[in-house]
Formats: C-alpha cells, structure tokens, sequence
C-alpha cells in the first residue's frame, strides 16, 4: 500500500505535466513506474488483483493500461474512453480473446468503454453465446493449455441489427419478401439467455425522405442540454450508491438493488402486474428496475414512482421482434 493516489479524471484538462507534478509531490517516480515488492514472506495478493492496481498514472474511468495500449499505441497518456466496432466476420479469437500468447480480444479492448456490434446477427453464434459471462461478470477468463488469464471486461455494449434478413418488415416504404420460416430462421440466430442480458430495445424505423432533406429540423434537445442532464444524474447516483463499490445502477447486485432501490406504492403495484404479464425472469426483472431507477435520477428523482416505471417498460422486450 503506497498511501497515495494520483488520478486525473480526463474532463478536468490534465495533461501529461500536471500527473508528473502531482507524481514528483508524492515522492514518486515521474515516469510512473514503481518497484513493488511481491513480499514471499508476507500476505498474498488478492485473488482478484488486476493490472490496473499497479499503475500510479491512472484515469478512474480508463481501461487498464496494457489492454488498451495495444489498441492505441505508445501514448504517453489516455485521453478518452475506447470506442470498438469490431466486423461481424471478426474471429471467436479476435472477440473474446486467447491465441498462442493469451493476448485480451475486443471485448477487453472495449473496457470501461463502448463495444458496438453491428449487425449483430451476422455475427458467429458461438462469439455472441460466449458474451453470457462478461456481460454478467465484467470479466473474461480465458483458458487454453500453456495457461490462463483473466481480463477486465466491462463494456458497454450496443448492437444494431435489421428486423428481418431483407431488412424492410414493418416498412412504410417497400415490402418485406421474407417468409415466415425466413423470419423464424433469423430470430433463432440470438438466443433467449442473450437477449435478455440487453436493457434497451428500440425499434428504429426507416427515415422518411423529406426529414433526411429538411436541414432546418431542430432536435427537442441540444447535444449540451443531455450533457448537463446526464452529469446530473450521474451526480445523484453516486451519492445513491456510495459506499457501495459501484459506479453506475447497472452495476449493482439483485440483492443490493432490494436493499437500495424505492419505489412508490404505485410504482410497485405496477411493476408485480408486469413482471406477471410480461413473464419476466428473474434477470429481466432486476435489469426493469435498474433502468426505471436511471431514469428517476435523469428527472432527479430519488425514488422510483409509477411514471419512471412506464417510461421503462417498453424498452424491456422478452423477444427479437
């Protein structure tokens, strides 16, 4: 134990001086490497130890350092979240990870930030079913004979996919030429256990001609009304979830959501008669709560009541389609 904690959260502007300044006053190295004692004769590591611990110059927010700089390169300093959009023909191995020297897949490349899968049912099956655990765990072990390894895993994750293989059902437009075997076909290619690990479901329907052509179309809200928004929310929920070793409210455990989340007596009439209608399991009914729980906070509300609870309910689909 050091004693001391050096982070630079990016937003604030620090660049590469301010963390070797704040290095120096700590008596530390301004490179940023430190000698560590394994200490054979004292306590072992925890079992769950990650690189991450070992590093001084560290963004809270940021994926551990050697995972990330094999996506970046020899930055001195990371300055952003990952963004990975891996290609639906990418490997079981360039997804998940592994190969001769156990190297960390996009799904670790992607820690503490966003994985996008586009179209996602075009994707091997065997990848997305392998997506079970880290979405549940954030983490991906990877065994393989000369050993195993364990990486970070704790993505976003958002995937885009067409509602049928020509891609026109429910279109205004033109008219789907899929059968419905076609159709059966390609809702088997995502499996129930999947599918009920994603919080959001939106139907996105074609964009008519005439709106793509009208610049003058103003959005409801700017990009920095949202911003401000959603700094406040997440300002509320970490004041909810302190002391809790959690960050955001998908984070939080079946048994600390009962511990820690209210609602309103309406909120939770509503939320038994939905869980009954809507054949919830016991996954999708927690993952519910979280969901109408950030929306209370984005409306800075602390307690969940029967309108954040509506507004989250249609974005929970127990099916493709």
């Amino acid at each position: 134990n050091l004693g001391y904690y050096a982070i630079s959260p990016a937003l604030s502007g620090a660049n590469e001086k301010d963390i070797k300044e704040e290095l120096k006053r700590a008596q530390l190295s301004e490179d940023g490497k430190v000698t560590l004692l394994d200490g054979r004769t004292g306590l072992p590591f925890p079992e769950k130890i990650t690189v991450g611990w070992i590093y001084m110059m560290k963004l809270i927010h940021m994926v551990e350092d050697k995972i990330h700089m094999r996506s970046i390169g020899p930055y001195s300093l990371i300055t952003q979240q990952p963004f990975r959009s891996p290609h639906h023909t990418t490997s079981y191995v360039g997804l998940i990870g592994g190969g001769k020297h156990l190297y960390p897949g996009e799904i670790s490349l992607a820690h503490r930030g966003v994985l996008f899968l586009d179209e996602l049912t075009q994707f091997d099956r065997r990848c997305l079913e392998t997506l079970r655990q880290p979405l549940e765990d954030r983490q991906i072990t990877i065994v393989r004979a000369q050993g195993s390894v364990t990486y970070p895993a704790a993505f976003t994750l958002i995937a885009a996919a067409n509602p049928c293989p020509c891609g026109w059902q429910e279109s205004s437009q033109k008219i789907c030429r899929c059968s419905q075997f076609a159709l059966e076909q390609y809702q088997r290619k995502l499996s129930g256990p999947i599918l009920d690990r994603i919080d959001l479901f939106v139907r996105v329907k074609p964009v008519d001609l005439k709106k793509i052509s009208n610049f003058t179309h103003e959005n409801k809200f700017s990009s920095s009304q949202l911003k401000q928004q959603v700094i406040l929310a997440r300002n509320l929920q970490s004041a909810f979830l302190a002391g809790l070793n959690c960050s955001t409210n998908s984070e939080l455990s079946s048994q600390q959501v009962r511990q820690k989340i209210k609602f309103s007596p309406a909120a939770k009439q509503l939320l038994m008669k939905a869980a009954v209608n809507l054949n919830l399991t016991a996954r999708g009914y927690f993952r519910l709560i979280k969901v109408a729980q950030t929306i209370a906070n984005l409306n800075q509300h602390p307690e969940i009541s029967k309108l954040h609870l509506a507004e989250a309910l249609p974005y929970r689909q127990d099916s493709f389609l």
